[in-house]
């Protein structure tokens, strides 16, 4: 993630702004952003020991538009004793994220066991099989990108046969990979980074990437943009203030944060913050651009 200060002139970050708003004005009703707080989740009923709720039909109703048409995030809770048995077979990859709670799967014949904060990567064509293996409440993510399902139902093997796939299922936590320390502490503008996921630095079948962030009490993320790719924040833990478009959100666990490609984002950390980010198509830091006090021209 880039957060270098470049001197920008006013009059770029003006006019900049303006086609921030236009787009915002076309596409997002007035914002770049929306904040899915759990008050505003629709939680449909599995079986009698599971229920979920579909992440992007509650963001599409609430802005009136299609923000992923090809994404499924779906959250799950799932009482002691709950498994889930999907149906089908995927042409395309799984990934699970565990909120709370342990979480036991089967992926043919592996078995993984993931708890709170790790991320599962799980291939094509896996039967797969999600049981809560502990006497608490379990919660967690999938996420699904049809978008590459075509190139991604048959591969070629070393051999040139058709129908080979990569079968590995990984796990990634904060425990198991070591954080980027991003931004300038002197100025607590900083950050701990962990990519947890990454098409190009992992070698998976993704469009997207997955990390978490660690902001501490009273630090900041100055104001940037990403070109082209949305983000998805999820507040993991603690408290504080986002702002997507030159709009402020405050923000608190459980709060789901949509940012538009383009949009001028920032944000504050009143408690710990520990934050979910999905970056759709996948983070690439030349796109990634800093725009130094570029809200406070307008406000």
């Amino acid at each position: 993630m880039n957060f270098r200060y470049p001197v920008i002139a006013t009059a770029f970050i003006l006019s900049l702004l303006t086609c921030s708003v236009l787009f915002a004005d076309n596409s997002w009703e007035k914002s770049e952003g929306i904040v899915l707080t759990e008050d505003n989740y629709e939680w449909v009923q599995h079986d009698e020991l599971l229920n979920v709720t579909d992440v992007f039909s509650r963001l599409d109703l609430m802005s009136g538009m299609t923000l992923s048409p090809n994404t499924s995030l779906t959250l799950y809770n799932a009482d002691p004793g709950a498994v889930l048995s999907p149906d089908a077979i995927l042409p395309v990859p799984e990934v699970i994220y565990v909120l709370e709670g342990t979480i036991n799967i089967t992926a043919d014949d592996e078995q993984i066991l993931a708890g709170p904060n790790d991320a599962v990567y799980i291939p094509p064509m896996k039967l797969r099989r999600y049981e809560n293996a502990d006497e608490d409440r379990l919660r967690f993510f999938s996420l699904i990108d049809w978008t590459n399902q075509d190139s991604n139902a048959t591969s070629i093997d070393v051999d040139g046969e058709e129908g080979y796939h990569d079968t590995t299922v990984r796990i990634r936590s904060e425990e198991t990979i070591s954080p980027q320390i991003i931004g300038n502490q002197t100025s607590n503008e900083t950050f701990r980074f962990y990519r947890l996921l990454h098409p190009e630095e992992d070698a998976l079948e993704l469009s997207y990437d997955l990390g978490s962030v660690w902001m501490s009490e009273g630090s900041q993320i100055p104001d940037h943009y990403i070109d082209d790719r949305y983000q998805l924040i999820t507040i993991l833990s603690g408290s504080g203030n986002y702002s997507v478009g030159c709009t402020q959100y405050p923000v608190n666990p459980g709060d789901i944060v949509f940012a538009a490609p383009g949009a001028v984002m920032n944000s504050t950390a009143d408690q710990d913050l520990h934050l979910l980010v999905i970056t759709n198509p996948y983070y690439e830091e030349k796109y990634d651009h800093a725009i130094p006090g570029a809200c406070d021209v307008i406000i």
